[in-house]
Formats: C-alpha cells, structure tokens, sequence
C-alpha cells in the first residue's frame, strides 16, 4: 500500500503488508495487521511521538525511516 500527498490513515488488517507512507513530509498513522508487516515512515510521522512508541503503537515488524 502507498500512501499519497497528504495525511493518511492507513489500517492493513490480517496478512503481510508492505505500507508506505513516506515521502510527503505529512503526519501519518499506521495500523498494522497480525502478519508479518513493513511500514516505510518518514521524519514527520515522529513529530509526537519516538521511533520506539510508533513501532509498538502500528505493531508493524518493521518499521523503516526515510
């Protein structure tokens, strides 16, 4: 999944998902499902909160900052 100019909510449900939402410099919030999941963030998506709270907050696997 790719997100796109602006602020995304995005929730990936069951399975493994790739998630992209970097690249727009926005605010974005990310949910990730019971698989296996890779989430590409950038710098703004950290504004409120640290890498750590975001990765344990989406429960995505990954977690990747661009």
């Amino acid at each position: 999944m790719f997100g796109g100019p602006g602020a995304e909510v995005i929730d990936s449900g069951p399975g493994g998902d790739f998630v992209n939402v970097a690249g727009d410099a926005r605010r974005d919030s990310v949910s990730c499902g019971t698989a296996k999941d890779t989430a590409v963030i950038d710098r703004a998506d950290l504004v409120r909160e640290s890498f750590e709270d975001f990765a344990r907050r989406s429960s995505c696997e990954n977690v990747i900052v661009r």
